[in-house]
C-alpha cells in the first residue's frame, strides 16, 4: 500500500488511494490480477482508475475494474497492458517492468463505518498453472472526516491451562476486548 487519505467524508469522492503489485519470484507470473476488497458503503468512483507500469512511468486512465460479490473489485492486468498478456508479468530480475502502480478515487454512501480496512490483493499463474504472488493485505483504519476519535476494538486472547495436545482436543481461552 502506497497511499491511502487520511480520511473520508460521508456522501464525497476521496483523495487517492494507491497500491503497487509486483512479481517477486524469478520467473513470469502469468493472468495477474489485482482486486480490493472495499467496506460497506464504499465504492470506487468510476473513470477515476490509472495505473503507472511500469513503476515510475506516468499514470494512465485505466477501465473501471470488474465488480464481484461482497464489494470486491477486480483488475484484470493482462487485459490492460497487451505485454502482460503477451508475455506475463517478469520476475525480480526485470526491475522495474515487474511492478506495476493501480490507483482510484473512492465516494461513501450512508452506511459506511469508520475505523474500517480495505483488503488490497494480487494474484498471478504459473505456466504450469498454480497460482503464484498469492498476496491480501489490510490497510489502514480509514476515518471519517469530522467523527473524532474513531472507535475501534482491540482484542486479546490467551490460552489457560495446559494446551491441546492432538487434533480435536479442547483448549480453554480467556478473552480480552477493550473497546
Amino acid at each position: 500500500v502506497i497511499q491511502e487519505p487520511d480520511f473520508v467524508s460521508v456522501c464525497d469522492s476521496s483523495d487517492y488511494f494507491e497500491f503497487e503489485i509486483f512479481n517477486a519470484k524469478t520467473g513470469f507470473a502469468y493472468d495477474p490480477f489485482a482486486t480490493v476488497k472495499l467496506p460497506p458503503g464504499l465504492y470506487i468512483v468510476p473513470g477515476s482508475c490509472g495505473m503507472s507500469y511500469p513503476v515510475g512511468s506516468a499514470f494512465a486512465a485505466i477501465p473501471d475494474p470488474a465488480v464481484l460479490n461482497g464489494n470486491v473489485y477486480q483488475w484484470n492486468i493482462a487485459a490492460i497492458v497487451a505485454a502482460i498478456a503477451a508475455n506475463g508479468l517478469p520476475g525480480v530480475e526485470s526491475d522495474p517492468q515487474n511492478s506495476l502502480r493501480i490507483r482510484f478515487r473512492t465516494y461513501t454512501e450512508c452506511g459506511f463505518v469508520s475505523n474500517t480496512q480495505i483488503i488490497y490483493g494480487t494474484r498471478g499463474t504459473e505456466p504450469c498453472g498454480r497460482s503464484t504472488n498469492v498476496l491480501n493485505k489490510p490497510g489502514e483504519p480509514l476515518n471519517i472526516n469530522g467523527l473524532n476519535p474513531p472507535y475501534g476494538v482491540v482484542v486479546g486472547l490467551q490460552p489457560l491451562g495446559n494446551p491441546a495436545n492432538y487434533c480435536g482436543g479442547t483448549q480453554q481461552f480467556l478473552v480480552q476486548m477493550t473497546l
